[in-house]
């Protein structure tokens, strides 16, 4: 039984396989800095503070979609290991002439083990194939946590501009009551009717239903926050500024830019694994070697004896001809995908680009001319009104006009910030150098 133990013991070796465990990956260049450490989450206080490199870290920490890629680089981990396996040996026994009716028995008694071996670089391939469907998983987990970088960035500059539209709110409300104060005090000296009374009670009710309008954009942003950040977050307030970039400057080659991107990455990856794949089931179709060896009894001589054997399959036809061309296929497939990323990844950077410019635009004639003008304007009427020589109206309707831009100003702010969160997601880099 020496030489069948000898062939276990060589044969063992091909069996034992490395052990491979999936890794996190690492965060991409935009997001260095951000914690995704439990002791990042806010508690649930009324005076609690949320800062927008909490809300992402947060979000980071908490995704589904993270956890399942990361789920999915351990298991391509223990595919790599499998990869490097030797199929399993077939053991055998024979026994012939049995049942033959002499004091001897059987005539021989055969125990055999084969071992077949891939050839043609099979496993190597296999391995191959895996590793490069790893580097696509890990891109693409990089991609969704661009991807929840806006999103998390886009929640948490609409909560910015929920508060700052509560803080306008409140201000015209303040202004609004004593306005109505005013009035009411010159309706009783008989300087003005009634009927400005019941104006300036109005402005005063359309103050109230803006801090109630404010207020519910605060509660729907948390809300949208605490569902992305799987976090308690109400009575917190958002830690930051509406400041974005002051100019916006893309890439001379865009194409370049965005050849590094995750998810081009990935969508690369993805496509060399279809190369490897079709390389994979190109060798597949080709034989594989067996080897043999074996111990056998000669019961009528009492005599033993060892044997060894080869065999490989004649090579008629491709078994897998059909695999073949399926791996093809899915190249051109893959290709295709990789083309098609790219296409919408540089049409949705050049599209918000334009609004990115319109809105910030905007903003600065808003604050450098229109508002302030505006303002002035409100000045000078308040005081007139005052000493009874403009009529309440024309305060009124310049009131509403500041309080008209000074909405449309936080609206186009927000929007602004949420396209350059849309923006450096898709760039994989900040649009500016300033620290927001």
């Amino acid at each position: 039984m020496r030489p069948v133990r000898f062939l276990l013991i060589v044969l063992s070796l091909f069996w034992c396989g490395s052990d491979a465990r999936g890794q996190t990956p690492r965060l991409p260049n935009l997001l260095t800095g951000i914690s995704m450490s439990p002791d990042s989450a806010p508690a649930a206080s009324g005076d609690n503070m949320l800062t927008k490199q909490q809300v992402i870290g947060l979000a980071l920490r908490k995704s589904p979609r993270l956890k399942a890629l990361e789920h999915e680089m351990r298991a391509i981990g223990y595919g790599a290991r499998q990869a490097k396996a030797y199929p399993n040996p077939t053991v055998s026994a024979e026994i012939e002439d049995w049942g033959r009716r002499t004091a001897g028995g059987p005539s021989q008694t055969t125990f055999g083990i084969e071992q077949t071996i891939p050839l043609w670089g099979k496993r190597r391939r296999a391995f191959e194939a895996v590793d490069a469907r790893k580097l696509a998983v890990e891109a693409a987990w990089q991609a969704e946590a661009l991807d929840i970088y806006a999103r998390a960035s886009s929640l948490f500059a609409a909560l910015l501009g929920g508060q700052e539209k509560l803080i306008q709110a409140a201000k015209r409300l303040a202004l609004a009551r004593e306005t109505e104060q005013a009035v009411a005090i010159k309706m009783r000296e008989g300087a003005v009717p009634e009927s400005e009374v019941q104006r300036a009670t109005a402005s005063r009710s359309l103050a109230q239903i803006d801090s109630l309008s404010a207020a519910s954009e605060i509660k729907s942003a948390l809300t949208e926050l605490a569902a992305l950040t799987g976090s308690v977050l109400s009575g917190v307030h958002g830690n930051g500024d509406l400041t974005g970039a002051s100019r916006l400057s893309l890439p001379d080659s865009l194409g370049v830019t965005l050849r590094a991107h995750p998810l081009v990455i990935s969508q690369s990856a993805e496509r060399d694994a279809r190369l490897k794949d079709a390389l994979l089931a190109r060798a597949l179709g080709k034989p594989d070697l067996t080897v043999s060896a074996g111990y056998r009894r000669l019961h009528d001589a009492s005599d033993n004896g060892v044997l060894f054997g080869v065999s490989i399959p004649l090579p008629i036809r491709n078994p897998n001809a059909a695999g073949i061309d399926e791996s093809d296929a899915r190249i051109d497939a893959a290709e295709a995908n990789l083309q098609q990323v790219m296409l919408e990844m540089e049409s949705e950077i050049r599209t918000l680009a334009v609004a990115w410019e319109r809105r910030s635009a905007e903003i600065a004639m808003i604050e450098t001319q229109t508002l302030p003008a505006i303002e002035q304007s409100l000045a000078s009427l308040d005081l007139a009104y005052r000493v009874g020589r403009q009529p309440y109206m024309n305060l009124l309707d310049v009131q509403r006009t500041q309080s008209e831009l000074q909405t449309r100003l936080i609206d186009a702010m927000v929007e602004k910030a949420q396209l350059e969160a849309r923006l450096e997601s898709l760039l994989g880099q900040r649009i500016d150098t300033t620290e927001r």
